[in-house]
């Protein structure tokens, strides 16, 4: 018994580890006409360096580039924390009165919708059912009160941003 506990937990330890590492890409629906913008949420890591390159100072095209790469890591960077507090608003959310859920119902919700300009968000829709349509309606719910919470920086621009994620309600989250 404890063997099959051990051989368990290794199972799941490597399989977490491997799903956490993978680089997943979104999906984008042919014909919305949405603009998706393909980013690395990795944190920058040093840029590879040609080792003849110490040796010699960086031409004016190497520092433009090195400029341009530091903006697009710093931009990247910011769309990730605008991001991650976008999410953190709509988990805010999930148990709000309006939503009308308890904090024992388990299941996901997969939702889409666009961050507006003004960080508003619209076409606020379900993507794929968690099979109960009271938790489906409550993820969509939750999505529209935290529509407008979060700020965007100015580095990131005020392109329409679409977004699908999945709204999870399991106990205690």
């Amino acid at each position: 018994m404890k063997n099959l506990l051990a051989a368990s937990i290794a199972f799941s330890l490597f399989a977490h580890f491997i799903l956490l590492e993978a680089h997943w890409t979104p999906s984008t629906s042919p014909g919305t006409g949405q603009t998706v913008i393909p980013i690395s949420l990795e944190s920058p890591g040093s840029p590879q360096s040609d080792p003849s390159s110490m040796h010699s100072a960086p031409t004016p095209e190497q520092e433009a580039g090195q400029g341009a790469d530091a903006f697009k890591r710093k931009q990247q960077a910011a769309l990730k924390r605008f991001l991650k507090a976008v999410r953190k608003a709509i988990e805010s959310k999930k148990f709000d009165s309006a939503t009308g859920i308890s904090s024992s119902m388990i299941g996901n919700a997969v939702c889409a919708f666009t961050i507006l300009e003004n960080d508003s968000f619209a076409g606020v829709r379900l993507v794929r059912t968690s099979g109960n349509a009271k938790l489906d309606r409550a993820a969509l719910t939750a999505i529209r009160l935290a529509s407008g919470a979060t700020h965007r920086p100015k580095i990131i621009g005020t392109g329409h941003i679409p977004l699908t994620l999945t709204v999870k309600y399991q106990y205690g989250m």
